[in-house]
């Protein structure tokens, strides 16, 4: 069965969906400053889950910390939302330990990059695109959710359509990704 997600992950556009289909068993360290609105709407997931925030470079280090002793799989979800260029460095720092050493799945679901290029960029550094297994795209619709597979280490670029029809809940990626090849 192919499956889109590897060790280490890189999502970006409209991929706040990527959460209910992760699994039950996972840690969502949520970046942001909370004098911008609520870092994650836990009401839209449908799984229980282990949630960290952090609202400053020192607290995103020490969550990556607790994160990795639970041995779960991580979801980085919105750095963009506190890490701008200047900032790259940092969490270039931050997230060398968890990319290259951390042995179970890493998940970075983060916003796009205005471009006139496209798929536009991703808002994370070039050093974190290269350490991911896979870097996705993600166009979000009220029915059809579509992927841009710009890099995974067995499928080529490609382009494949999530559709959900009369109300129904969106397949399993793994299912999609079977019938796509």
């Amino acid at each position: 069965m192919i499956n889109i997600l590897c060790k280490r992950n890189l999502i970006y556009g409209d991929c706040d969906f990527i959460l209910n289909h992760i699994g039950d068993d996972f840690v969502v360290i949520s970046l942001g400053d909370y004098h911008k609105g609520h870092l994650l709407d836990c009401y839209m997931l449908d799984a229980d889950i282990y949630f960290i925030p952090a609202y400053n470079s020192r607290q995103f280090m020490t969550a990556v910390d607790k994160a990795i002793e639970t041995g779960k799989t991580i979801v980085v979800y919105r750095p963009d939302r506190l890490f701008r260029f200047k900032d790259f460095p940092r969490f270039n720092n931050i997230m060398h330990r968890l990319l290259i050493h951390y042995e179970n799945m890493v998940i970075i679901l983060t916003g796009a990059l205005r471009s006139r290029n496209f798929p536009p960029p991703p808002m994370a550094p070039n050093f974190v695109r290269h350490l991911c297994d896979v870097v996705a795209y993600t166009i979000g619709r009220s029915n059809v959710h579509v992927f841009y597979i710009l890099k995974h280490p067995t499928l080529p670029y490609c382009k494949v359509s999530v559709r959900r029809l009369y109300g129904e809940e969106f397949p399993e990626l793994s299912d999609i990704f079977k019938e796509a090849y």
